[in-house]
């Protein structure tokens, strides 16, 4: 991966993540001051997650950049019509003994924001390659921590961040053998690597080491590493290329929008309130 990709690099979900017990919370994070023009939105209203105080500013965040989260969480996780449905997608039952409930917490740029995100939560991941845009993780039973940090692109981090809590949410078909998203992966990967390899001059072009790749998917894990690879870091891009705004790199979310329509389908179903396995 060159130092442009490792730059634009979305960061990693983290299956389980090493915690270092009851650190100092140096970074306050609290409720954007305003949720809604006159009032906050009531707390049973899933429609508009996460403005029904599920979000929080944490650290020096601009108000501005917060909004514009917000903003983009909710489109992430609308219907995509006129009246939403209940977000389905960022809140569910455990074992009929609770509700798993989705927060985005939006931080300052990196490094400083990760540093407090460690503090704050009192964790110790160790980063992915290249500069942390967003962090995905569970830091307790009935929770998902989406966690953003401030770049120019942080509505893209946002929507590829809630791809990996929608992941969790449906019980990581990105990872369970036989799930109907690995199914329709297996079609497009299969209708991809059929084509020629000149299909990249349609999304900016291989490396030569990628270029060295046994097929296309191969050549498109190398080229986008962090965003198409593994397979749970393309489930996050492929559900936040269906979104508005989309993901980072551009190319990568213009080849999954349209080299994998299967996976593109299955996406829209997600988004639309079907808890596709």
């Amino acid at each position: 991966m060159n130092i442009k990709r490792a730059v634009l690099a979305l960061g990693a979900m983290i299956l389980g993540v090493g915690f270092i017990g009851a650190s100092p919370a140096f970074a306050v994070c609290t409720p954007p001051p305003v949720f809604h023009p006159t009032t906050q939105y009531p707390a049973g209203d899933w429609v508009h997650w996460p403005t029904n105080g599920h979000m929080r500013m944490c650290g020096t965040i601009a108000t501005t950049d917060a909004n514009t989260i917000k903003n983009t969480a909710v489109s992430a996780t609308s219907s995509g019509v006129s009246t939403p449905a209940p977000q389905p997608r960022i809140r569910y039952t455990v074992g009929g003994t609770g509700t798993k409930v989705v927060e985005v917490y939006a931080w300052e740029y990196y490094p400083n924001g990760w540093n407090d995100m460690k503090a704050y939560f009192g964790v110790n991941p160790v980063p992915p390659p290249g500069t942390v845009l967003g962090y995905t993780f569970e830091p307790n039973a009935n929770t998902i921590a989406v966690n953003i940090f401030n770049n120019a692109n942080v509505g893209r981090v946002t929507n590829h961040e809630i791809g990996h809590a929608v992941d969790r949410i449906l019980g990581l078909p990105s990872s369970t053998p036989g799930s109907v998203y690995l199914q329709k992966l297996a079609l497009d990967k299969a209708l991809f690597n059929a084509k020629p390899i000149t299909v990249f001059n349609n999304y900016g072009g291989l490396s030569t080491a990628c270029a060295m790749e046994a097929d296309n998917y191969k050549r498109m894990e190398c080229t986008w590493t962090s965003n198409a690879k593994p397979e749970y870091e393309l489930y996050a891009s492929a559900y936040g290329a269906r979104v508005p705004l989309g993901v980072q790199p551009v190319d990568l979310m213009k080849l999954l929008n349209t080299e994998f329509p299967n996976v593109r389908a299955y996406m829209d179903n997600v988004r639309k309130g079907n808890t596709l396995p």
